[in-house]
């Protein structure tokens, strides 16, 4: 183990952890900090986990951690994931609150109607909140239009269906303080952590 690196991840993530505490102690709420560790290698991780850090962001599987799956989860695990649960599996409907053709979800017109549908034809499945993924290059001084629209949809959601307390997976990296200040309840940061991803050609050398 390198006491340089895993001294470097415990560092970004205490300030990670400090900065939120400051907007959620003025807001007098919580906020779950998913450290994104996709391509990160397992000593990285375990740096983390050994600071406190629980909740991660991936799409590959082991136990005691509580992974959350963002992106495309490989077909071939879906059932891994899936298999012998006996509450429904919690999900976030991911919506394309920016309207670029690169990124996956459902239009913000057409949420209300995948959720509906989630809640209605889907038993095996709980609808646990909205999340998005905001414009890169937009000025984190500024109110960010991507998180209104998804608080937007959020209100709509709970207004039409009949829900409470729908939580919003928002803000990474760049923008993940913007994001608690208009009201995330889950942050996804990964680059800030454990450093610049991996491509997948260097991950087997």
């Amino acid at each position: 183990m390198s006491l340089q690196r895993k001294e470097e991840i415990v560092e970004n993530l205490t300030k990670v952890k400090n900065n939120m505490q400051v907007i959620l102690d003025k807001q007098q709420r919580q906020a779950c900090l998913v450290a994104v560790s996709k391509y990160k290698p397992t000593e990285d991780l375990m740096y983390a986990y050994e600071a406190g850090q629980r909740h991660f962001g991936e799409n590959y599987l082991p136990k005691d951690i509580q992974w959350h799956f963002i992106g495309h989860l490989q077909s071939n695990k879906c059932k891994t994931v899936a298999v012998e649960r006996k509450d429904p599996l919690r999900v976030f409907v991911q919506v394309n609150t920016s309207e670029e053709e690169a990124k996956s979800g459902v239009s913000p017109a057409g949420t209300v109607q995948v959720c509906k549908h989630i809640m209605e034809a889907c038993p095996n499945l709980k609808l646990h909140g909205l999340m998005t993924i905001g414009m890169f290059g937009r000025d984190p001084s500024e109110e960010n239009p991507d998180f209104k629209c998804l608080v937007e949809c959020k209100k709509q959601v709970e207004k039409e269906l009949g829900v409470k307390d729908l939580e919003l997976s928002m803000g990474m990296s760049s923008d993940y303080i913007g994001a608690l200040e208009m009201g995330a309840t889950n942050v996804r940061v990964g680059t800030t952590i454990f450093g610049g991803r991996l491509l997948k050609s260097e991950l087997n050398k």
